[in-house]
């Protein structure tokens, strides 16, 4: 995780000693603060600290045993608030206890989402009193993009691709919901599409075929993703602490808004409104767990 704190303004400590000569600076803080959760089955006291720079906070994860931390892990997250998503359906993955997925059901489009929880002591306490559907602020942290010239169409392009758009997001929330027809209808345009993507690859460059895309980093790997999309606005976020900006994309995805930062410095070309956006990113997302328990 060090290399993405380059996406919050910290690429100075990407090195992880040049980080491990910050921490004396950031125990003896004011914005340091820390939360701790005890677990009555296991016995085991975790604890959480959290380094605050604004809208950004790093935060170091582990659990305490005879007054002893071994931190674990670090996360890098934002408070964002500009992109909130309902989550459907959904269950917490944690096969990495320090690294808790999300996983369920966009409410929206009907499509599955994973993503990294930006507060694991916030989950434990309270998933058992969240309500069946969440609201979640979700958001990128990306170390490695590229700004492509966006896809050029008429008016009359543009209202066809705004009616397959709807099209497609209905087909998804039917399949979700359990509609078999639509589920099959579904795969035969997944197929119908490869098909006619892979006849014009033979003479088209990818990204002259795709606006948007989003895809898994990796088959088993949850939370990381390759993306193309449009910019629809752009933001430049300053974390006060090390005085480095960072750029917030609000980005068009084949219809679905997420929000991506990324340093200039991991960056290549120039970004403007209309151009796309394209590079590796890592998903997260900021729970209300609307519990009586927050």
């Amino acid at each position: 995780m060090f290399r993405y704190l380059s996406a919050i303004g910290m690429s100075e400590y990407v090195d992880r000693k040049k980080f491990g000569s910050l921490l004396p600076e950031i125990l003896n803080s004011p914005h340091f603060s820390m939360d701790t959760y005890f677990d009555p089955e296991t016995k085991e006291k975790m604890v959480e600290f959290y380094f605050d720079m604004d809208v950004f906070t790093l935060i170091f994860r582990g659990k305490s045993e005879d007054y002893n931390l071994p931190i674990q892990n670090i996360l890098p997250i934002v408070h964002s608030q500009r992109n909130m998503m309902q989550i459907d359906a959904w269950q917490v993955d944690t096969t990495n206890e320090m690294l808790p997925i999300l996983i369920g059901d966009n409410v929206k489009t009907g499509n599955t989402v994973d993503l990294f929880l930006s507060n694991l002591i916030q989950m434990k306490r309270n998933a058992p009193y969240a309500p069946d559907i969440l609201d979640v602020h979700v958001y990128g942290l990306s170390i490695s993009g590229q700004i492509l010239l966006n896809i050029q169409r008429s008016a009359e392009d543009e209202a066809i691709y705004q009616e397959q758009e709807e099209y497609w997001d209905e087909l998804s929330r039917r399949a979700s919901a359990g509609d078999r027809e639509a589920e099959l209808t579904l795969n035969e345009e997944d197929k119908a599409m490869e098909l006619d993507i892979l006849r014009r690859l033979q003479n088209e460059d990818i990204y002259s075929i795709l606006e948007g895309l989003m895809v898994p980093m990796d088959e088993e790997t949850y939370g990381f993703f390759v993306v193309l999309g449009t910019i629809e606005a752009i933001h430049k976020i300053l974390n006060p602490y090390t005085e480095e900006w960072v750029y917030e994309f609000e980005l068009n995805i084949i219809g679905k808004s997420y929000n991506i930062f990324i340093n200039p410095k991991d960056l290549e070309g120039y970004p403007t409104v209309g151009m796309r956006f394209q590079g590796s990113v890592m998903l997260l997302g900021n729970v209300h767990w609307n519990s009586p328990q927050t």
